[in-house]
């Protein structure tokens, strides 16, 4: 074998390698997020990963997972809410990935209609025009994530 053809099967193998491992670790951050239920803020049930609030389908053609909540009732202190979330778990490369999510309000009302100075409402019936991002990374048993703002989302294995 001639030393060009040498560094270039070398070459070639330590892609193929970097590509089958950089694909395993992806893989198994998809199994490790689909085998578990996850827990958000104030140990709550996640909205945006698997959990019992959710049905989540893997989608081998995008190599993604899409969430998708069952009807969630919140009351906050201006407004009582009832939403679906729909949540795109995508983008996996090693233990990161990205959560594109987004809802669907059914019901929107102020908690004081008798009040005429009373705050409004941000949220409106229908699908919100813009998904949010969360970038993640698995760490253990956590999942630690950023949203646009750079505030830290944390969800934990129930």
């Amino acid at each position: 074998m001639n030393k060009s053809f040498t560094r270039l099967f070398a070459s070639a193998l330590v892609t193929i390698l970097i590509g089958a491992f950089s694909t395993a670790a992806s893989a198994s951050s998809m199994n490790t997020l689909l085998k578990n239920k996850w827990l958000g803020l104030g140990a709550k049930n996640a909205e945006v990963l698997p959990s019992a609030l959710n049905k989540c389908k893997l989608k081998m053609k995008t190599n993604s997972v899409v969430c998708t909540t069952n009807k969630i009732e919140k009351e906050t202190k201006i407004a009582e809410l009832i939403y679906i979330t729909e949540a795109e778990i995508s983008n996996f490369k090693g233990k990161g990935f990205t959560i594109s999510f987004r809802r669907n309000y059914t019901y929107v009302m102020g908690t004081d209609l008798d009040d005429p100075d009373a705050p409004l409402p941000t949220e409106q019936l229908g699908w919100e025009k813009t998904k949010k991002v969360l970038t993640c990374k698995i760490a253990g048993n956590a999942i630690s994530c950023m949203d646009a703002a750079k505030k830290e989302v944390k969800f934990s294995k129930l």
